[in-house]
This record gives structure tokens, C-alpha cells and sequence, in this order.
């Protein structure tokens, strides 16, 4: 009985990874890869071709908001499936377009595939079927983003180099029907009911049970949760401008590069790190050490000029990725409870994840306007302040109540 149970819950993580792996690791983080050949080709301008990822996360936010509405246990294996041949379909069929407009419509739709099948469907099957080391388990499944990233990016980047951008397209496609298969053929479910196992340290969970009933939604924690989510994951658009940033600092680009991988490393290990210290300590204290390290970084930035230090505020300001990814959720889940997490954690999501589609672009106005990423960096340095105070009201305001 008990390896029949864990085995079910090793193919509710590699579906989940899978997911995870297609919708952000694929569709989002290796679309940066693709907007110097399409500018080229169609002769647009880098943020012409850049409004394709814009638009896509725009979509991935309505695929969030979605999920829950039509999220059921009847439906699990078929929303899977069709998200699946939409998502791939216009992956592939980007191949093909012949016009940057062609390019935004289908970018919109494998967007809004991704999204229904992204963090607000993972975050919810996680929940039900981990009821212990939540933390840790969700660490794990949205590292694999990042891994995916890291692993295929460098030769995702020598084919279109050697072979194009629409010939990358259709890699991209065949992946992502790879990764999201396991969740379309494994035997699992929405819950694990569904396929007759309980959930990891069901023990556990029963023992907040009576009190989550109880449980209601505050207009002014909600109102907060929003404004954490869209802080936290506004930020996560910084790191794309560290190249231009080591180059306006007198540094060379060489330097820029250098600190995103060392924020790429931070965002891998920094969540597999979070996720055991919120096990151990709880959410508010690991929010609140990783939120003090983000703004550490933005001081080793924007005050300390040598590449040590550049480097060290990178790998710090790395952290905010586990803020923004495992951290928001637990933080959802731990303010209003697992019986409100459906209601509430969707509409956060989106908020979050428009700032992220929104953020890159404002950076980079707020520099062509004053001519120095100071301004900037002063600006997420009072973001996170301001995150580091709305925390703790946070969970003030959930004790008086």
C-alpha cells in the first residue's frame, strides 16, 4: 500500500514539472531567445517583436483566473488534453506566421493554454496532494522552470543561430508535447480521492480541518495579497536589464552577463533552500529573511561599484524569484486557508503576473527617461521595503481576527 502511494505521488510531481516545464520553462523564459531573428526578419523593432511574450503572459494571467471555473474532477483529463493540442498547435504554427500581427494572436492563444495548465492549476493539485513538506515539494516542482530554462536555452540558441527561428518554433512544440503528456496519460487526478489514495501526511492536515471552516475572506488581506504579488513579481523583471546595467555602471557587458546566471542560480537553489526553511520555520519568517536579502542586493547594486559586489547583489536580488513564485502561494494559502486558496489565489495570480508582463517594459522607460537605472534601483528598494511592511501587517491583522 505504501509504495502504491508513493508511487502515485511521483507521477503527480513529474506531471507537475512537466506542466510547469512547458508552460513558464518553454513558452516564457526561452522566448527572449526569438525576438532578434523575428525583428529581423519582419524588420520591427526588438519591442515589437518582445509585445509576443507581452501579450502571451497577458493571456497566461486569463488562463490563471480560468483554471478554478472549469478545474473539476470530470473535466482534469480532458482540460489537459485540449490545453495540451492548443498550446502546441500554436507553438508550432508560430512557425509559420508571415506577419508580426499573425504572431500576437497566436502568441495569445498558446498564452492562455499555458496559463489554465500553469502556476494556478500546479499550485492547486500540489495543495491537494501534499498535505506535508508542502514548501519543499513545491520548491522542487517550480525549479524545474528554471532547470528546463537553463538546460535548453544554449541550444535552443545555436539551432535558431544555425537553423532559424521557425525551425525553433517547432522544437519548442515537440518539447512542450513531451513535458505536458504526463499529465494527460498518467493515472492521476484532481485529487487523490479521485484514484483512490490519500494525500502525503494526511494526519497532518486533519488537524486544521474544524478551524479552516471557519475561515473568511478579508477585503483589506486580499487587497494586500495583491499588492505583494504584483510588488514581488514586478521586481522578477529586473535581472533582464543587468547587462545594460553593468554598461551604464562602466562595467563590460561580459560582467551583466555573468550576474544573471548568478540570479539564475539564486532562483534554482534559492527556492529548494525556501521551501525547506518554510517547512521548518513557516512562511512568514522565510518571507521575511528572503525579502531582507532582496533588499540587501538592491544595496550591493546600486551602492557598492565593483563587479564582487555587483555579483554578490545579484545572487541576493535572485531571491526575489522564490518571493515571487513558491512564496506568494504559501502566503495565499496560509492567509486565507486551503478552503479559500481557489477562490483567492487565482485573481492574485493574474495581478502578479500582469506586473510581470508589464514590468520589463516600464524598467526600461523609467531609463530611457532619466538616464540611469538609480532611479530604478531607489524604486525597488522602496517596493521591498514597502513588501517587508505589508507582510507583517499582513499577519497582524489575520491574529486580531
Amino acid at each position: 500500500m505504501d509504495k502504491e502511494l508513493k508511487g502515485k505521488h511521483i507521477m503527480v510531481l513529474i506531471a507537475m514539472c512537466g506542466s510547469i516545464g512547458a508552460g513558464i520553462g518553454l513558452v516564457t523564459n526561452c522566448a527572449g531567445l526569438f525576438f532578434e531573428p523575428i525583428a529581423e526578419e519582419f524588420g520591427i523593432g526588438k519591442g515589437d517583436a518582445g509585445l509576443t511574450l507581452t501579450i502571451c503572459n497577458l493571456f497566461y494571467a486569463l488562463g490563471g483566473i480560468l483554471c478554478p471555473k472549469i478545474l473539476k474532477e470530470k473535466t482534469f483529463r480532458i482540460m489537459n488534453f485540449i490545453c495540451m493540442v492548443i498550446l502546441v498547435s500554436f507553438t508550432a504554427l508560430l512557425s509559420a506566421a508571415s506577419d508580426i500581427r499573425i504572431m500576437y494572436l497566436f502568441s495569445g492563444l498558446r498564452g492562455l493554454a499555458a496559463g489554465t495548465i500553469g502556476m494556478v492549476y500546479v499550485t492547486m493539485i500540489i495543495n491537494s496532494w501534499f498535505h506535508k513538506n508542502t514548501g519543499l515539494v513545491l520548491s522542487l516542482v517550480l525549479c524545474f522552470s528554471g532547470i528546463v530554462s537553463a538546460l535548453l536555452s544554449p541550444s535552443l540558441s545555436s539551432l535558431i543561430q544555425n537553423h532559424g527561428w521557425r525551425i525553433g518554433y517547432l522544437v519548442v512544440a515537440f518539447l512542450s508535447l513531451l513535458f505536458i503528456l504526463p499529465s494527460v496519460l498518467l493515472p492521476i487526478g484532481l485529487t487523490p480521492a479521485a484514484v483512490g489514495t490519500v494525500p502525503y501526511g494526511e494526519k497532518e492536515a486533519q488537524v486544521s480541518e474544524e478551524t479552516e471552516e471557519k475561515s473568511e475572506v478579508r477585503i483589506s488581506l486580499f487587497i494586500m495579497g495583491i499588492v505583494c504579488a504584483i510588488i514581488s513579481t514586478y521586481m522578477t523583471s529586473m535581472p533582464q536589464h543587468f547587462p545594460s546595467m553593468a554598461l551604464s555602471f562602466g562595467f563590460d557587458i561580459s560582467l551583466g552577463a555573468a550576474m544573471i546566471s548568478a540570479s539564475m542560480a539564486a532562483n534554482t537553489l534559492g527556492k529548494i533552500v525556501f521551501g525547506i526553511l518554510v517547512d521548518r520555520f513557516g512562511i512568514r519568517i522565510s518571507l521575511t529573511l528572503y525579502a531582507s536579502l532582496v533588499v540587501a542586493g538592491i544595496l550591493c547594486l546600486g551602492l557598492i561599484r565593483t563587479p564582487f559586489f555587483m555579483l554578490t547583489g545579484a545572487v541576493a536580488f535572485g531571491m526575489v524569484y522564490s518571493v515571487a513564485a513558491v512564496g506568494n502561494t504559501l502566503l495565499t494559502r496560509d492567509i486565507f486557508t486551503d478552503r479559500n486558496y481557489g477562490k483567492v489565489y487565482p485573481k492574485i495570480s493574474m495581478y502578479g503576473t500582469i506586473a510581470n508582463a508589464l514590468g520589463a517594459s516600464i524598467i526600461g522607460f523609467l531609463y530611457d527617461i532619466s538616464g540611469s537605472y538609480r532611479s530604478t534601483l531607489l524604486m525597488v528598494f522602496c517596493m521591498m521595503l514597502s513588501y517587508l511592511v505589508i507582510l507583517q501587517l499582513m499577519y497582524r491583522i489575520k491574529q486580531k481576527s
